[in-house]
């Protein structure tokens, strides 16, 4: 599966010092996950927080738009 950042993405990415491991599992494989329009909201669990992944699929790829531990 390739992934594309937004500029937001990547930057909160790199503010919260999340990993792309984390960013794919919570893509492929989530705790569950909230559909609204072509968005997809991802979740997973990881160590005590909940990680949110934002994203939408585009043909051949995912974009990611935002992510957001809660």
């Amino acid at each position: 599966m390739r992934l594309v950042f937004s500029k937001h993405a990547a930057k909160r990415l790199f503010e919260r010092g999340i990993s792309m491991r984390d960013i794919t599992l919570t893509i492929e494989k989530p705790d569950y996950r909230v559909v609204r329009g072509n968005e997809i909201e991802a979740y997973k669990k990881f160590s005590g927080e909940t990680l949110k992944v934002v994203h939408v699929k585009i043909e051949s790829f995912i974009k990611v738009i935002t992510v957001v531990i809660i």
